[in-house]
């Protein structure tokens, strides 16, 4: 989790780590902040949105088909429970 092809780890732990001072106070390894400061934004407006009025679930089969029954169903008791509108 957090690799990308070729060995790249760029989980938000990594590039915490990666943005301290090593021993030696040398912060050249901060190159990663500006980065991480970039998603923590992307991810603090993210959760801004939230909580939405209405949730969509997008199914792979046709309309009609099992999953798409199965969605239609499910949410007649979640939209009580969960106190949203759903899609399907």
């Amino acid at each position: 989790m957090g690799s990308r092809p070729g060995g790249c780890d760029l989980s938000a732990s990594r590039l915490a780590r990666l943005s301290q001072p090593d021993a030696s106070g040398d912060r050249s390894a901060s190159r990663p902040q500006p980065l991480l400061r970039r998603h923590r934004a992307v991810e603090a407006a993210a959760q801004a949105k939230y909580p939405v009025p209405t949730v969509t679930l997008v199914t792979h089969s046709s309309p009609g088909g099992g999953s798409d029954v199965f969605l239609r169903e499910m949410i007649k008791h979640l939209q009580p429970a969960m106190g949203v509108n759903f899609v399907v």
